[in-house]
Protein backbone atom coordinates (compact mmCIF):
# COMPACT_ATOMS: atom_id res chain seq x y z
CA UNK A 1 0.00 0.00 0.00
CA UNK A 2 2.83 2.34 0.94
CA UNK A 3 4.57 1.57 -2.35
CA UNK A 4 1.41 2.39 -4.32
CA UNK A 5 1.09 5.72 -2.50
CA UNK A 6 4.69 6.61 -3.35
CA UNK A 7 4.15 5.75 -7.01
CA UNK A 8 0.99 7.89 -7.12
CA UNK A 9 2.83 10.82 -5.53
CA UNK A 10 5.67 10.51 -8.06
CA UNK A 11 3.18 10.46 -10.93
CA UNK A 12 1.50 13.60 -9.59
CA UNK A 13 4.87 15.36 -9.35
CA UNK A 14 5.74 14.37 -12.92
CA UNK A 15 2.35 15.64 -14.12
CA UNK A 16 2.81 18.96 -12.34
CA UNK A 17 6.29 19.40 -13.82
CA UNK A 18 4.93 18.58 -17.28
CA UNK A 19 2.18 21.17 -16.97
CA UNK A 20 4.61 23.83 -15.75
CA UNK A 21 6.99 23.21 -18.66
CA UNK A 22 4.11 23.11 -21.13
CA UNK A 23 2.69 26.37 -19.80
CA UNK A 24 6.06 28.06 -20.17
CA UNK A 25 6.44 26.65 -23.67
CA UNK A 26 3.00 27.93 -24.62
CA UNK A 27 3.94 31.47 -23.59
CA UNK A 28 7.51 31.68 -24.74
CA UNK A 29 7.36 29.11 -27.49
CA UNK A 30 4.71 27.47 -29.57
CA UNK A 31 2.04 30.15 -29.08
CA UNK A 32 4.28 33.15 -29.65
CA UNK A 33 1.87 34.72 -32.14
CA UNK A 34 -1.21 34.30 -29.96
CA UNK A 35 0.61 35.80 -26.99
CA UNK A 36 1.75 38.78 -29.06
CA UNK A 37 -1.82 39.23 -30.28
CA UNK A 38 -3.04 39.49 -26.69
CA UNK A 39 -0.13 41.73 -25.68
CA UNK A 40 -0.59 44.28 -28.47
CA UNK A 41 -4.39 44.21 -28.44
CA UNK A 42 -4.44 44.97 -24.71
CA UNK A 43 -1.87 47.69 -25.32
CA UNK A 44 -4.09 49.26 -27.99
CA UNK A 45 -7.14 49.14 -25.71
CA UNK A 46 -5.24 50.78 -22.86
CA UNK A 47 -3.90 53.51 -25.12
CA UNK A 48 -7.38 54.05 -26.52
CA UNK A 49 -8.53 54.87 -22.98
CA UNK A 50 -5.59 57.24 -22.53
CA UNK A 51 -3.96 54.83 -20.08
CA UNK A 52 -0.42 53.58 -19.68
CA UNK A 53 -0.16 49.94 -20.72
CA UNK A 54 1.24 47.87 -17.85
CA UNK A 55 1.84 44.15 -17.95
CA UNK A 56 4.02 41.54 -16.27
CA UNK A 57 5.83 38.72 -18.02
CA UNK A 58 8.94 36.85 -16.94
CA UNK A 59 9.21 33.97 -19.34
CA UNK A 60 11.94 33.44 -21.92
CA UNK A 61 14.42 36.16 -22.85
CA UNK A 62 12.43 37.51 -25.79
CA UNK A 63 9.33 38.12 -23.66
CA UNK A 64 11.30 39.50 -20.72
CA UNK A 65 12.61 42.18 -23.04
CA UNK A 66 9.19 43.32 -24.24
CA UNK A 67 8.18 46.59 -22.55
CA UNK A 68 6.24 46.04 -19.34
CA UNK A 69 5.11 49.66 -19.14
CA UNK A 70 4.55 51.99 -22.08
CA UNK A 71 2.65 55.29 -22.30
CA UNK A 72 0.24 56.16 -25.11
CA UNK A 73 2.14 57.78 -28.00
CA UNK A 74 1.28 61.47 -28.50
CA UNK A 75 0.26 60.72 -32.10
CA UNK A 76 -1.92 57.68 -31.30
CA UNK A 77 -5.11 58.18 -33.36
CA UNK A 78 -7.35 55.73 -31.49
CA UNK A 79 -8.86 52.41 -32.55
CA UNK A 80 -12.39 51.33 -33.49
CA UNK A 81 -14.78 51.08 -30.54
CA UNK A 82 -15.83 47.61 -31.71
CA UNK A 83 -12.42 46.11 -30.83
CA UNK A 84 -12.62 43.79 -27.82
CA UNK A 85 -9.94 42.14 -25.69
CA UNK A 86 -10.76 38.57 -26.69
CA UNK A 87 -11.10 39.08 -30.46
CA UNK A 88 -9.17 36.93 -32.92
CA UNK A 89 -6.01 38.26 -34.60
CA UNK A 90 -7.05 37.28 -38.13
CA UNK A 91 -7.84 40.05 -40.61
CA UNK A 92 -11.29 38.89 -41.63
CA UNK A 93 -13.06 41.98 -40.23
CA UNK A 94 -12.59 45.58 -41.29
CA UNK A 95 -12.18 46.80 -37.72
CA UNK A 96 -9.47 44.20 -37.01
CA UNK A 97 -7.60 45.22 -40.15
CA UNK A 98 -7.93 48.86 -39.09
CA UNK A 99 -6.60 47.99 -35.62
CA UNK A 100 -3.43 46.35 -36.95
CA UNK A 101 -2.84 49.09 -39.52
CA UNK A 102 -3.04 51.71 -36.77
CA UNK A 103 -0.76 49.72 -34.47
CA UNK A 104 1.68 48.71 -37.22
CA UNK A 105 4.40 51.38 -36.75
CA UNK A 106 4.33 50.99 -32.96
CA UNK A 107 4.42 47.19 -33.07
CA UNK A 108 7.22 47.23 -35.64
CA UNK A 109 9.43 49.42 -33.45
CA UNK A 110 8.69 47.46 -30.27
CA UNK A 111 9.47 44.12 -31.94
CA UNK A 112 12.59 45.46 -33.65
CA UNK A 113 13.93 46.89 -30.39
CA UNK A 114 13.04 43.73 -28.45
CA UNK A 115 14.64 41.35 -30.95
CA UNK A 116 17.84 43.42 -30.92
CA UNK A 117 17.86 43.54 -27.11
CA UNK A 118 17.37 39.77 -27.05
CA UNK A 119 20.32 39.14 -29.36
CA UNK A 120 17.98 37.96 -32.12
CA UNK A 121 18.64 40.62 -34.75
CA UNK A 122 19.91 38.91 -37.90
CA UNK A 123 20.58 39.54 -41.58
CA UNK A 124 18.01 37.66 -43.62
CA UNK A 125 18.62 38.34 -47.28
CA UNK A 126 16.24 35.85 -48.92
CA UNK A 127 12.47 35.39 -48.60
CA UNK A 128 11.06 33.07 -45.95
CA UNK A 129 8.10 30.69 -46.25
CA UNK A 130 6.49 29.70 -42.97
CA UNK A 131 5.13 26.28 -43.89
CA UNK A 132 2.66 25.38 -41.16
CA UNK A 133 2.64 21.60 -41.11
CA UNK A 134 2.72 19.51 -37.91
CA UNK A 135 -0.64 19.03 -36.23
CA UNK A 136 -1.96 20.97 -39.22
CA UNK A 137 -3.50 19.86 -41.56
CA UNK A 138 -4.15 16.47 -39.96
CA UNK A 139 -6.43 17.75 -37.17
CA UNK A 140 -8.47 19.58 -39.85
CA UNK A 141 -8.76 22.85 -37.97
CA UNK A 142 -11.26 24.93 -40.00
CA UNK A 143 -8.83 27.88 -40.37
CA UNK A 144 -5.58 26.12 -41.28
CA UNK A 145 -4.99 24.47 -44.65
CA UNK A 146 -2.30 23.44 -47.09
CA UNK A 147 -1.74 25.96 -49.85
CA UNK A 148 -1.55 25.19 -53.54
CA UNK A 149 1.79 25.51 -55.30
CA UNK A 150 0.42 28.42 -57.33
CA UNK A 151 0.46 30.48 -54.11
CA UNK A 152 4.19 30.04 -53.56
CA UNK A 153 5.02 30.58 -57.22
CA UNK A 154 3.09 33.85 -57.40
CA UNK A 155 4.56 35.08 -54.11
CA UNK A 156 8.15 34.26 -55.16
CA UNK A 157 7.98 35.76 -58.64
CA UNK A 158 11.36 37.36 -59.37
CA UNK A 159 13.22 35.55 -56.57
CA UNK A 160 15.83 32.82 -57.06
CA UNK A 161 16.17 31.56 -53.49
CA UNK A 162 13.95 30.99 -50.46
CA UNK A 163 14.17 29.62 -46.91
CA UNK A 164 11.38 27.35 -45.69
CA UNK A 165 10.81 27.47 -41.94
CA UNK A 166 9.11 24.25 -40.95
CA UNK A 167 10.15 22.30 -37.87
CA UNK A 168 7.10 20.00 -38.09
CA UNK A 169 7.06 19.29 -34.36
CA UNK A 170 4.16 21.23 -32.79
CA UNK A 171 1.81 18.62 -31.28
CA UNK A 172 2.81 16.27 -34.12
CA UNK A 173 3.07 12.50 -34.05
CA UNK A 174 5.99 10.72 -35.69
CA UNK A 175 3.76 9.90 -38.66
CA UNK A 176 2.67 13.54 -38.94
CA UNK A 177 6.29 14.69 -39.03
CA UNK A 178 7.25 12.17 -41.70
CA UNK A 179 4.24 13.17 -43.81
CA UNK A 180 5.10 16.88 -43.53
CA UNK A 181 8.62 16.15 -44.77
CA UNK A 182 7.13 14.52 -47.86
CA UNK A 183 5.01 17.62 -48.53
CA UNK A 184 8.11 19.80 -48.23
CA UNK A 185 9.97 17.68 -50.74
CA UNK A 186 7.12 18.15 -53.21
CA UNK A 187 7.18 21.92 -52.61
CA UNK A 188 10.91 21.98 -53.33
CA UNK A 189 10.36 20.15 -56.59
CA UNK A 190 7.52 22.40 -57.69
CA UNK A 191 9.49 25.58 -56.97
CA UNK A 192 12.53 24.53 -59.05
CA UNK A 193 14.70 26.20 -60.29
CA UNK A 194 14.34 28.38 -57.18
CA UNK A 195 16.91 27.29 -54.59
CA UNK A 196 15.08 26.07 -51.47
CA UNK A 197 16.78 25.95 -48.06
CA UNK A 198 15.15 24.13 -45.15
CA UNK A 199 15.71 25.90 -41.83
CA UNK A 200 14.59 25.15 -38.29
CA UNK A 201 15.88 27.11 -35.31
CA UNK A 202 14.30 27.95 -31.99
CA UNK A 203 10.84 29.52 -32.02
CA UNK A 204 12.37 32.93 -31.35
CA UNK A 205 15.07 32.51 -34.01
CA UNK A 206 12.51 31.52 -36.62
CA UNK A 207 10.33 34.47 -35.64
CA UNK A 208 13.31 36.82 -36.10
CA UNK A 209 14.15 35.20 -39.45
CA UNK A 210 10.65 36.03 -40.73
CA UNK A 211 10.66 39.52 -39.18
CA UNK A 212 13.87 40.57 -40.95
CA UNK A 213 13.18 38.82 -44.27
CA UNK A 214 12.71 40.92 -47.42
CA UNK A 215 9.56 38.83 -48.00
CA UNK A 216 7.63 36.73 -45.48
CA UNK A 217 5.20 34.22 -46.99
CA UNK A 218 2.62 32.93 -44.53
CA UNK A 219 0.41 29.89 -44.96
CA UNK A 220 -1.72 31.23 -42.14
CA UNK A 221 -0.50 31.45 -38.55
CA UNK A 222 -0.33 34.08 -35.83
CA UNK A 223 3.43 33.57 -35.57
CA UNK A 224 4.18 34.46 -39.19
CA UNK A 225 1.51 37.17 -39.17
CA UNK A 226 3.16 39.08 -36.34
CA UNK A 227 6.65 38.44 -37.69
CA UNK A 228 5.82 39.32 -41.30
CA UNK A 229 2.99 41.84 -41.24
CA UNK A 230 4.88 44.00 -38.75
CA UNK A 231 8.35 43.11 -40.03
CA UNK A 232 10.96 44.73 -42.24
CA UNK A 233 9.84 43.39 -45.60
CA UNK A 234 6.78 42.54 -47.64
CA UNK A 235 4.14 40.23 -46.17
CA UNK A 236 2.12 37.83 -48.34
CA UNK A 237 -0.46 35.48 -46.87
CA UNK A 238 -2.86 32.91 -48.18
CA UNK A 239 -5.24 33.78 -45.38
CA UNK A 240 -7.11 31.83 -42.75
CA UNK A 241 -10.37 30.98 -44.48
CA UNK A 242 -12.72 29.42 -41.95
CA UNK A 243 -14.65 26.62 -43.61
CA UNK A 244 -17.30 26.68 -40.88
CA UNK A 245 -17.90 30.44 -40.73
CA UNK A 246 -17.16 31.17 -44.43
CA UNK A 247 -14.90 34.11 -43.59
CA UNK A 248 -12.99 36.27 -46.06
CA UNK A 249 -9.37 37.40 -46.09
CA UNK A 250 -8.84 41.16 -46.27
CA UNK A 251 -5.05 41.00 -46.70
CA UNK A 252 -4.69 38.27 -49.34
CA UNK A 253 -3.09 40.45 -52.00
CA UNK A 254 -2.51 37.59 -54.47
CA UNK A 255 -5.77 35.83 -53.72
CA UNK A 256 -6.46 32.68 -51.75
CA UNK A 257 -4.94 29.36 -52.78
CA UNK A 258 -6.02 27.08 -49.95
CA UNK A 259 -6.88 23.41 -50.43
CA UNK A 260 -9.94 22.97 -48.25
CA UNK A 261 -10.37 20.04 -45.87
CA UNK A 262 -13.65 19.20 -47.55
CA UNK A 263 -11.66 18.45 -50.72
CA UNK A 264 -9.20 16.05 -49.06
CA UNK A 265 -10.01 12.44 -48.22
CA UNK A 266 -6.75 11.55 -46.48
CA UNK A 267 -3.81 13.88 -45.75
CA UNK A 268 -1.52 10.89 -45.25
CA UNK A 269 -2.07 9.97 -48.90
CA UNK A 270 0.57 12.49 -49.94
CA UNK A 271 0.74 11.57 -53.63
CA UNK A 272 -2.99 12.16 -54.13
CA UNK A 273 -2.97 15.44 -52.19
CA UNK A 274 0.12 16.50 -54.16
CA UNK A 275 -1.90 16.22 -57.38
CA UNK A 276 -4.62 18.37 -55.82
CA UNK A 277 -2.07 20.97 -54.74
CA UNK A 278 -0.85 21.20 -58.34
CA UNK A 279 -4.24 22.40 -59.53
CA UNK A 280 -4.60 26.18 -60.07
Amino acid sequence: MKRVTIIICLLIIVLILFLVVRQKDNFGGTNIGNQLSTYFREMALAWNNGETYITNHNDDEFYRNLPKKIDPPPDFPGIPDSIKAGDNWTCDREDTLQLWNIMKPYIHKILDDTLEKSGLKIEQNVPVIHFRCADTPFIRHPEYHLHKYSFYKKALKGYSEVDIVSCNTHLASENDQKTCKKYIEYIKGELAPIKVNLVCGSINQDFARMFYAPLCISTGSSMSFFAGYFGKGTFITGGNYNEEKKTKCLICDIGTHELLHSEVADYYDVDTVHQQLKQP
